[in-house]
């Protein structure tokens, strides 16, 4: 079953953390016909399962 990143860490935007912020470069896929930044949910859940971190995906510049 699929959870939602609140549901993994316990935080939601807004919400106040003592943990780290790691930022993660997104990369961009045409889903057509508008462009997405996204980013890979293990690489996500890696870092909050594994580092006890938050990640903030961070757009791309292209």
């Amino acid at each position: 079953m699929l959870r939602t990143l609140k549901q993994t860490t316990g935080h939601f935007m807004g919400s106040s953390s003592k943990k780290p912020l790691v930022g993660v470069i997104s990369d961009v896929k045409v889903i057509s016909p508008h462009p997405f930044h996204i980013a890979g949910d293990k690489y996500l859940r890696a870092l909050v399962e594994a580092a006890d971190v938050v990640p903030i995906m961070i757009p791309c510049s292209e």
